[in-house]
Parts: C-alpha cells; structure tokens; sequence
C-alpha cells in the first residue's frame, strides 16, 4: 500500500513542489486550499516516485477517493500505483479531479481503460486579473458602477484595509457575524467553513496567505482571503460581505484584487459548487476560462 500521511503546514514545500506552476486552474491543487480544508476532507497525501498521490475521505461510509496523481513522471505507473492501492483496501476505484491535460494524457497512453465524467459543479472560475482590477468594458460596466456608487456614497468612510498581526482576528470575528446575520450558526457546511478560516489565520504567514477587509465607519463589513498557486494564479478562497450593504461585494473584490493580484495574469475564484445564486454572481464577471476537471472510473468493457 502507499503510505499516506496528514497533511500539516509544514509539508507545504514537498507538496507545493509537484503542484505549484502546474496551471491546471484547479484550487483542489492549491496548498492553501488543501491545508484550510484538510480535516473536513480528511486528506491525505503521499509523494513516491516522482509524483504526489492525494486521497479524502468520507467520513460515512469510509470509502476513499483518490485526486489525480499529479507529477512528471509516466502518468501509466501513477495510475496503476493508487489502482493497486485501493484494490488493496476494499474500495471501489474513483479519480476526481482529473484536470484536462492529465485525462488527454490518460486517454493517450491508457486507450479505452477508463470513463472520464465531466464534474461542472467542481469546475473553477478563472478571470484574467487586470479585468478584475480595472473592471474595464462593457460587461463590466454594472460592477463598475457598483464599485464606483459605493465609493461615492461613502466617500471619506470607507477604506480597504489588509490583513496584519495586529488585525487577523478581525476578520474571524467578521466571519462569525457572517454566520449570524444570515442564520448559519448551526449550519454544518457554514461551521466546517469557520473552521477551515481558523485553521488557514492560525498558519497566514507560513502559507503566505493574504487578507483583506472593507471597513465603513471603522466597521468590518467585507473580507477576503487568498494565497498563490503558481507564479501567474491566485486564488481567492473566501469572500464575505455584508449583503444588505449595495455595492460590498463588489467593492472587496475588486480591492482585493488591486491590492494583492497584480503580479500574476490570473485570479481563480473556485468553483460553485452547483449553487444556482452562486453560479450566477460568479458568470457575472465573466470568467476568461473554465477550470475544467473530471471525474474517472474503470470502463464496463475496458480493455486490458
């Protein structure tokens, strides 16, 4: 069996060097998410051979999932490595996160052995940063003027401030009001979510996470969170506003990404997880590209 292993904070730099730069414009690759979301997924991971093999759990029935062995060695060994593993411990075989390049790969070398499923709800949205800086042209012209309205507005009130040790605990506590203004004090996937937040604040520095906040009238009403993923991605891992407030969400996105993506060519603002409001805010700003990814299974009739 291949020996997985917790993923800590610590294994940043052995994970990082088979995922970072790899431009699959996938956040399941992204260390900052791994590590935030590491015990809600029970991930684990195993470097062998010049690839890096990830599994997650379901805490239910137990059953392992594999991520797409991600590496630079032959992709037909990788496979056979996690196929073994889990024939080794009773699973059903099952891929996710099988980026494009890697399934045309697979398809290349392996003919007829698997069937690849597209998984939409898990597909990230990547927008090419200057336009979410700028928020230049016609089709973004509502959240320019939103931007522009919220500004004006509150002129001499407002004002973006980034994340430092004096102020990380602010944007906990905003994540909290979060989830009581709008009643997901008890709602696990929100509790799972205040727990990944804690985990990524506890370890900012050492995983190079940036944060940002809007304060009107000295008060936090927006925040956002993101680390790098190559040397052209960043990815935002959450976004909070106060909803009631026009203009909020729009105004930290934009001063986010002013303030912490004008080095890199891309801004992944990961996937919607097939929530139709979601889908719609985030097709909104028009993204450059899809993060396509699939999900794989041995054949019916695979030829051997």
């Amino acid at each position: 069996m291949l020996e997985f292993k917790n993923v800590e904070i610590e294994d940043k730099d052995i994970i990082e060097k088979y995922t970072y730069d790899k431009e699959y414009f996938m956040c399941s690759y992204c260390f900052g998410d791994i590590f935030m979301w590491r015990r809600k997924y029970d991930t684990k991971y195993c470097a062998k051979n010049d690839f890096l093999y990830m599994t997650i759990t379901d805490p239910t029935s137990g059953n392992i999932t594999y991520l797409c062995p991600i590496g630079n060695g032959d992709i037909k060994k990788a496979i056979s490595e996690i196929k073994k593993d889990s024939l080794e411990r009773g699973n059903e075989f099952r891929v996710i996160a099988v980026p494009e390049k890697v399934k045309e790969e697979i398809e290349e070398k392996m003919p007829d052995r698997y069937e690849f499923t597209e998984n939409r709800d898990s597909e990230d949205y990547i927008y090419l940063a200057e336009n979410m800086i700028e928020l230049k042209g016609k089709k973004l012209h509502s959240k320019r003027n939103f931007v522009n309205r919220f500004k004006k507005m509150y002129e001499g009130r407002w004002e973006y401030e980034a994340m430092n040790e004096n102020n990380i605990g602010q944007l906990f506590e905003f994540q909290l009001k979060w989830c009581r203004i709008n009643g997901r004090e008890e709602d696990n996937d929100f509790l799972e979510e205040t727990c990944a937040i804690s985990q990524a604040l506890r370890s900012a520095k050492k995983l190079g996470l940036k944060g940002g906040m809007i304060k009107l009238d000295g008060e936090v009403i927006a925040i956002s969170l993101g680390s790098k993923a190559g040397q052209n991605m960043f990815v935002i891992h959450i976004e909070k506003a106060v909803s009631d407030i026009a203009g909020a969400y729009q105004i930290i996105n934009q001063q986010f990404a002013e303030h912490n993506c004008g080095d890199v060519m891309y801004i992944d603002r990961e996937e919607d997880l097939g929530i139709e409001g979601l889908r719609k805010a985030k097709l909104s700003y028009y993204p450059e590209r899809m993060g396509i990814n699939f999900m794989m299974k041995e054949a019916e009739n695979a030829k051997i």
